[in-house]
């Protein structure tokens, strides 16, 4: 039996999958770039005790994760208004055989085994085609949490977590 689905992708829903895709990516940039950076430093500065490195450690990370937290929500932002499809309606199902979707755009029937790979939050799904093509799939779009339920047992089931 389907599991239906029906929503629209808010701006909200499109920053949350935006940093579910990149948790992985932007902590490791967040820790790695003001390592780096205090690296160089050491380095032109030989002079530096430990406690200086330190000191630079600590204002480092945070400022850099700040600096990237905001600029990702801002240019995430700008991408959603100006793409009007996102603002679609979109509907479908999910069945033991395929994931569909619909919207004013087109009609997908998609067999599980064209998803390379899914990644699950709290109350998101995001449903990858390729590294870059992605299905996002909210709880808001489900009547029930029996539906989003069964829905995320499907998923896990048919396509690979990463």
């Amino acid at each position: 039996m389907p599991i239906e689905y029906e929503g629209q992708i808010t701006e909200d829903i499109f920053t949350k999958s935006h940093r579910l895709a990149m948790l992985s990516k932007k902590l490791l940039f967040t820790s790695l770039f003001p390592i780096l950076v205090s690296l160089v430093l050491i380095i032109k500065r030989p002079h530096w005790s430990i406690g200086d490195i330190i000191i630079t450690l600590a204002i480092a990370i945070p400022l850099t994760g700040s600096i990237l937290y905001v600029l990702q929500n801002y240019f995430w932002r700008r991408i959603y208004r100006r793409s009007p499809y996102l603002k679609e309606r979109l509907s479908g199902a999910i069945t033991e055989e395929a994931f569909s979707v619909k919207s004013s755009s087109g009609m997908s029937n998609l067999p599980w085994n064209h998803f390379v790979k899914t990644k699950i939050g709290k109350n998101i799904v995001l449903l990858y085609k390729s590294p870059v093509l992605v299905n996002i799939l909210p709880r808001e779009f489900f009547q029930t949490d029996d539906q989003w339920q069964e829905a995320l047992a499907i998923i896990q089931k048919k396509i690979p977590t990463k």
